[in-house]
């Protein structure tokens, strides 16, 4: 008893402190309503403009209403005022699962799982570890911690089956596929009979294990991505080939890239250089350290103040914490901004909705190059899809990287010869007329390149949908969706677990589809 009782408040207490501090609003509402699908808020932007950054890309192409999605967000403070106004105004649902992450105190929280149902669980996890214990006494220590894992599988798995079965959630659109509770949460929804879901948000060059997942349904960039999932030791059901997800915002953000491009001409700008980095970490252990990141910028900003003709964007990945990472650079970085010919695309409002909106497509569309790392190249591989140039910096050596072979054209193992190879391009296009083209690499990126990627995922989830509403099963609905897929789409386009992986055989009815 003392040790439930220990258990209880361990998982509950925390939360019964903060009950009368922060008020709960009623979820009467939420829990009348069928809610058919759960989406994670990942950290980007909950906006319907698919020009955009936004988590709800595929949701107009669904063809669901919008009062059938539940948005639900974990992080700390990201359910906030603007997000959840929003939200509301287009009758999409938002939730957050606990006390820490609604900056608003309008916005419901979820209370958690009962004490009863998670009781339920560990009871369950008992008997399955006792045997274990008695057969295997020697091995104590070993068994100890298998005991502890067995109570956090429990109260996690009870977390997300309480979750998905107090709102009706059948269907689960999550793309985190790095955190340990995806686990929890695939196994919950698929015992309840719903469907798990992820998708490819980055480029995946190669296998790692720490990538792993184990979803119902994955939406991919191309077939070429399969292999990198299963070498990587991930369980998927199905593996649907989309193309690259973003791919319907390249001609909706050409007319704001160009006012871009005219900013920067009009102060003498003639050749235009954009630049992603990667972030940089606290911990020079677990990643680039803000002192070797910094020497690209300030690469940069020497040639910037060498070249008068130069211009220069930078889109960092995490703008809100350059001052705090790179100190004395930003003053660099300002000086270049007041010129004129340098801009920096930092975290903003748009259209309501406080998040780094702008999509690397739209940047990279004002430049004549871009320039990217290679161990995070997904940006400038946007930047490529939309119709740009791009190189790759390579300092690390990264020489396992499926790239490595386009050394001296896309990919560069130093500042130095790359700039060599940028203005050999600047001043003889014709002569090096292959740095910076990806043109024969793009069939294994992107399987369509037909700027349809998110239609496709949003009418796949939609049909999945459809089918469980009309009392379908899980299997049924998976397979009806398939076969509705490579209907339009062709034969391959969508890979069952344990399939031979080949490439997609257009279907004769795509034009009727499309």
């Amino acid at each position: 008893r003392k040790v439930l009782r220990m258990l209880a408040n361990r998982f509950f207490g925390g939360q019964k402190k903060l009950e009368g501090v922060i008020p709960d609003l009623s979820m009467t509402e939420l829990t009348k309503q069928d809610c058919v699908i759960a989406v994670s808020f990942q950290g980007v932007g909950v906006g319907l403009d698919v020009s955009k950054n936004t988590e709800l890309f595929w949701m107009l192409n669904s063809g669901l209403p919008s009062e059938d999605l539940l948005l639900y967000f974990a992080a700390p403070n990201s359910l906030d005022d603007i997000k959840f106004d929003y939200l509301e105004k287009n009758s999409i649902r938002a939730l957050a699962l606990n006390h820490n992450a609604r900056a608003t105190t309008r916005a419901p929280v979820w209370p958690g799982p009962s004490s009863k149902a998670y009781f339920r669980s560990l009871r369950q996890c008992i008997n399955i570890m006792v045997p274990g214990f008695f057969f295997d006494w020697r091995r104590t220590r070993f068994n100890v911690w298998l005991a502890r894992c067995f109570m956090v599988w429990a109260y996690r798995y009870t977390y997300w089956s309480s979750f998905f079965s107090s709102y009706n959630v059948r269907i689960n659109v999550n793309r985190d596929n790095c955190s340990p509770e995806r686990l929890f949460a695939d196994q919950a929804i698929e015992d309840l009979g719903g469907i798990s879901v992820s998708f490819q948000r980055s480029l995946f060059s190669i296998p790692m294990v720490s990538m792993a997942q184990s979803t119902d349904v994955h939406f991919g960039f191309s077939v070429d991505q399969l292999q990198n999932e299963r070498d990587s030791g991930s369980r998927l059901r199905q593996f649907v080939t989309c193309g690259y997800l973003r791919d319907d915002a390249f001609s909706l953000v050409r007319s704001r890239a160009r006012e871009i491009r005219r900013r920067l001409v009009d102060c003498g700008a003639r050749f235009i250089v954009c630049f992603f980095d990667e972030n940089s970490l606290d911990d020079k252990k677990r990643g680039p350290s803000h002192e070797y990141c910094a020497q690209d910028y300030h690469f940069l900003l020497d040639e910037f103040i060498r070249d008068p003709e130069l211009g220069l964007i930078f889109k960092p990945k995490q703008p809100s914490t350059m001052r705090r990472r790179f100190g004395q650079l930003v003053d660099r970085i300002e000086a270049a901004i007041a010129s004129g010919r340098c801009i920096y695309i930092g975290e903003g409002v748009e259209e309501g909705i406080s998040v780094p909106s702008m999509l690397p497509c739209e940047v990279s569309g004002a430049a004549d190059m871009t320039i990217g790392i290679l161990h995070g190249s997904t940006a400038a591989t946007e930047s490529v899809l939309a119709g740009g140039r791009a190189l790759l910096l390579d300092r690390e050596g990264y020489f396992s990287h499926p790239m490595c072979h386009t050394k001296g054209t896309i990919t560069f193992l130093d500042w130095h010869s790359l700039w060599e190879a940028l203005s050999g391009f600047r001043k003889f296009p014709d002569a090096f007329s292959k740095v910076g083209d990806w043109s024969r690499l793009l069939p294994e990126i992107d399987s369509f390149r037909d700027g349809r990627a998110s239609q496709r995922m949003g009418n796949y989830i939609g049909w999945l949908a459809e089918s469980i509403s009309n009392g379908d099963s899980r299997d049924e609905a998976m397979l009806k969706a398939k076969s509705r897929f490579e209907s339009l789409w062709g034969v391959g386009t969508v890979i069952e677990a344990g399939s031979p992986i080949g490439r997609p055989v257009p279907s004769h009815t795509i034009a009727i589809g499309a």
